[in-house]
């Protein structure tokens, strides 16, 4: 009869840090649960955050990208060489057409 509630008391013992052990756990999860709600939270906050500064940073690029843009084309030293070359060559090739 000893050995009997011996047993019992064991059994008793290790069912009782089952539902420690299980207590444990609830009480862990929920504090992840929690961590994980707050960190998505300041994760939607600061990609927001981010999107408006970005959004903001493009339109201030813009708009002084409009304002700095030339009215006139500004044209390379080589291409007025090239338009001289062939205002010359036209002129030519006409004074040769007027003699013939």
């Amino acid at each position: 009869m000893h050995l009997r509630t011996a047993l019992k008391l064991l059994t008793l013992k290790e069912c009782h840090g089952c539902n420690v052990v299980t207590q444990e756990l609830a009480a862990f999860n929920t504090a992840w649960d929690g961590r994980v709600a707050e960190f998505e939270a300041q994760l939607l906050q600061q990609t927001e955050a981010l999107n408006t500064q970005h959004t903001a940073m493009m339109a201030t690029f813009l708009a002084e990208a409009a304002a700095k843009r030339p009215q006139r084309p500004k044209h390379s030293a080589e291409y007025l060489n090239n338009r001289k070359i062939e205002e010359k060559l036209v002129k030519q090739v006409g004074r040769a057409a007027d003699t013939i």
